[in-house]
């Protein structure tokens, strides 16, 4: 595991078209991703935990910056495997 989930992870930050100051470190330790950035003038710093697939974004409503954010959750998809039409649902 690594730095090979990041680029699921920038990908999900450079949808925004003007992300500045992007600055991701990955703490091995604890299999964390973190970082601050800024899109379109507010400041937002992502967490991505490595192991559980799931991560938070976070960025200021308001510009100039206020004490207002946004979260978003994510998490990654889980591919599952081929049904066996065994299924029944």
């Amino acid at each position: 595991m690594g730095y090979h989930d990041c680029p699921s992870l920038i990908g999900i930050l450079f949808y925004c078209k003007s992300l500045t100051g992007f600055f991701l470190i990955y703490i091995a330790q604890y299999r964390l991703f973190h970082g601050p950035f800024q899109v379109e003038g507010r400041i937002g710093g992502v967490i991505y935990f490595e192991d559980i697939k799931v991560g938070l974004l976070a960025v200021s409503m308001d510009y100039p910056t206020t004490d207002a954010v946004k979260y978003s959750r994510f998490s990654e998809i889980i591919s599952l495997l081929a049904s066996n039409h065994n299924d029944r649902n």
